[in-house]
């Protein structure tokens, strides 16, 4: 098969597929880690199932984004990987901000009582979170089976450049479709919790510990090491 042999269908299909290769859980449990410990920060304050979902598509647009155009040669990827260390940083930081945020929160504490309203402010909200994505995505790295090895080098061979960065557009949104189910079973389950407050607490509890846990791997650039932990279900 040759490198143009590969079609957006199969690139969709190889993003949905790698969604159990593993190199995505740590991706999964932090986006989950998001979603759960944000949905019981206030039941007044409109943690609805459809905010939650935005705020994952959010988290997850900065990481493909980033992802996309620093797998391809184009010169905003080549100037964006010489800032990786820099977005690691700051997604990191992030992460590690909104789990403080949401253990506050739980534990009542004054100062992060009052500053519970940002999550009711979107302009200042999504621009966190997808700002997050992004520093998971200079973290972090795919496992390369054979459609995506095609894809990246298709994407780096002068004269099928374009060719290849759609190609990797088109593995990104299939990687996303995955994510975006998980959050929707992820978002029902949490809304018939959300009654049981002791089980919520918990929840968010874990979740807010998680997410500062990441944020440090994230920091010290220890994502990719997760990768051995997890089996490899499937070569795509």
């Amino acid at each position: 098969m040759n490198i143009s042999d590969v079609t957006i269908y199969q690139a969709v299909a190889a993003g949905a597929i790698s969604f159990i290769s593993p190199c995505v859980p740590p991706l999964i449990f932090i986006c989950s880690a998001l979603v759960a410990g944000l949905s019981g920060v206030s039941d007044e304050q409109n943690a609805g199932g459809c905010r939650l979902s935005l705020l994952a598509l959010v988290f997850l647009s900065g990481l493909v984004l980033i992802f996309t155009l620093t797998a391809s040669p184009s010169s905003p990827g080549i100037w964006l990987s010489n800032y990786q260390a820099y977005l690691r940083g700051l997604g990191g930081g992030l992460t590690i901000m909104i789990g403080i945020f949401i253990i506050g929160v739980l534990a009542s504490a004054p100062l992060l009582q009052k500053s519970s309203q940002l999550y009711n402010a979107d302009a200042v909200v999504y621009p966190l979170v997808f700002l997050m994505g992004a520093g998971f995505a200079s973290g972090w790295t795919p496992c390369i089976g054979h459609t995506l090895g095609k894809i990246l080098i298709s994407a780096s061979i002068q004269g099928t450049a374009a060719y290849g960065f759609i190609m990797l557009i088109g593995y990104s949104a299939g990687l996303i479709i995955p994510f975006m189910i998980l959050t929707a079973l992820l978002t029902a389950g949490l809304n018939k919790v959300k009654k049981n407050k002791t089980l919520l607490k918990a929840i968010m509890a874990f979740s807010g510990a998680l997410l500062i846990v990441g944020g440090l791997i994230l920091i010290t650039d220890n994502l990719r090491q997760l990768t051995p932990l997890f089996p490899d279900l499937v070569s795509y």
